[in-house]
């Protein structure tokens, strides 16, 4: 076998097809994938269906990644991009959005200062978020 050049190796190494996941964090309670999000205060991880939060440490479990979950995941983020988009559920506690305009582009509570606009949108989000919760328990319904 011959010695591979510096070279060599470093292209060999940036050229590597990105690694698939095999497991995906899913909720403790219905085996949901669970969004990573920092719309709560002090709960990274949130499930859409039930509506569980939980901390990044320990909420959660890693599970074989199937076909189905893989496709439940992207179903889970898209709703989800919806809901927590621009013009959406608004982060609660003292978590702000970057870019505010009324803090110089940082705020410590952006909730002190909504505008109306922002309410209502808010209230939409929210009104949604409570109507998708349970959309992927495995029951039929007829």
């Amino acid at each position: 076998m011959k010695d591979e050049s510096a070279l060599g190796v470093a292209l060999n190494t940036i050229s590597r097809k990105k690694k698939i996941a095999t497991t995906i964090r899913v909720c403790d309670n219905c085996e949901t994938p669970l969004i990573w999000t920092f719309a709560f205060p002090y709960c990274e991880r949130f499930c859409l269906n039930c509506g569980a939060k939980g901390g990044m440490l320990g909420t959660g479990d890693d599970v074989p990644i199937t076909k189905e979950l893989r496709f439940k995941k992207r179903l889970v983020d898209a709703i989800w991009k919806v809901i927590y988009g621009k013009k959406g559920l608004l982060p609660t506690g003292q978590f702000g959005r970057s870019g505010c305009k009324k803090d110089n582009g940082s705020c410590g509570n952006h909730q002190d200062h909504l505008t109306s606009s922002e309410k209502e949108w808010n209230e939409i989000a929210i009104k949604y978020l409570k109507q998708v919760q349970g959309l992927f328990n495995d029951r039929i319904c007829g």
